[in-house]
């Protein structure tokens, strides 16, 4: 016990991951500490029923991130879901109007969208911290989404107007 007290001391807090880790992998790192994991390296006792944890973050977002940046970011992802909605709607563009419908909504995500998007994502990465990647989790479907969309126009505006015409 007093080797698992001086080990622990000398953990310096400051260099302790942010936001923490699984409560599964801390446990496991105390036994291993402590001298309680089997010669196969499975804790002995109850720590292998504890079972593994999904793999993901640790925290939920809205743990970590302030309420304001995540209430943005969630809005940006629900305009992005909104706009995808109505874009799908209009494929197969077979009409000149479903065509134009979704030459303005790839207009407006190509323009406004994906550098604000673009932009959120950029300035986490450049602020690092724990804030990062629940960022990332949180925007980065948007950025999927957007560029599938980007993808689909394009491959749209390329196809002949005879066959959108269905002739």
């Amino acid at each position: 016990m007093s080797r698992c007290l001086q080990l622990l001391s000398a953990v310096d807090p400051n260099n302790l991951p942010c936001p923490p880790v699984s409560s599964y992998y801390a446990y496991e790192a105390l036994l291993d500490v402590c001298g309680l994991t089997g010669d196969d390296g499975d804790a002995v006792g109850d720590s292998a029923a504890m079972g593994k944890p999904p793999p993901g973050l640790a925290q939920p977002p809205d743990i970590v991130l302030a309420p304001q940046l995540l209430s943005k970011f969630r809005t940006q992802v629900k305009i992005v879901a909104d706009i995808a909605r109505h874009f799908w709607a209009c494929m197969p563009a077979d009409t000149p109007e479903k065509m134009q419908k979704a030459d303005r909504l790839a207009s407006h995500v190509d323009s406004k969208l994906w550098p604000e998007v673009d932009h959120a994502i950029t300035t986490a990465n450049r602020m690092g911290g724990p804030q990062r990647p629940y960022v990332r989790q949180l925007l980065t479907p948007a950025l999927r989404m957007m560029d599938t969309m980007l993808e689909r126009h394009k491959r749209e505006r390329s196809r002949p107007s005879t066959t959108r015409a269905g002739l």
